[in-house]
């Protein structure tokens, strides 16, 4: 089995094709909503703020969504039902969900917890922070740890502390 993660990046799809020409059950993950990007994304949503790669990244979708995405690839991994429902939408065929979790967590300590809540991922609308730190206001007793990199100097809001992007390692002792 050949698995895939962010292709359009790392490999292209031509690392898909040549898995499944040589036979080669190929599996790619869903980490996020990208391959369902379409015109009003582009107009609306640029992505990374940038027509231009907007535009690009959409042509690369539309080519490869009936052949290589559609032909190649045995199975679809999202990472949430969310993203499984906006990709069956989208076309994809195949999908399974399987989150991205690691459970328990190494040195996880209920005790220690108490109050501490950790986000780390992505800093985007598309991973709902937005929302989190809308919600947040409405915890005041809660403390709220953000990781990630930071696209722009947050607002200071009470309870919650920005780190910043941090090692793999670095994440796992917070919790």
């Amino acid at each position: 089995v050949v698995h895939f993660q962010n292709t359009q990046y790392a490999f292209g799809p031509s690392a898909i094709h040549a898995a499944a020409d040589l036979g080669l059950p190929v599996v790619v993950s869903l980490n996020n909503t990208r391959l369902a990007f379409g015109w009003r994304d582009m107009l609306n949503e640029p992505y990374n703020h940038s027509r231009r790669q907007s535009a690009t990244l959409l042509l690369h979708i539309i080519l490869h969504k009936r052949w290589t995405w559609a032909r190649k690839v045995d199975r679809f991994i999202a990472l949430s039902d969310f993203i499984r429902q906006k990709m069956t939408v989208a076309g994809l065929p195949r999908i399974s969900v399987k989150p991205d979790t690691v459970y328990p967590v190494p040195g996880f300590s209920q005790e220690r917890a108490g109050n501490r809540f950790l986000f780390a991922g992505r800093i985007c609308p598309e991973k709902g922070v937005p929302i989190l730190l809308e919600a947040w206001r409405q915890l005041p007793d809660l403390e709220l740890h953000v990781v990630g990199l930071l696209p722009e100097q947050p607002r200071p809001q009470v309870g919650v502390t920005y780190h910043g992007a941090l090692p793999h390692d670095q994440v796992l002792v917070m919790v």
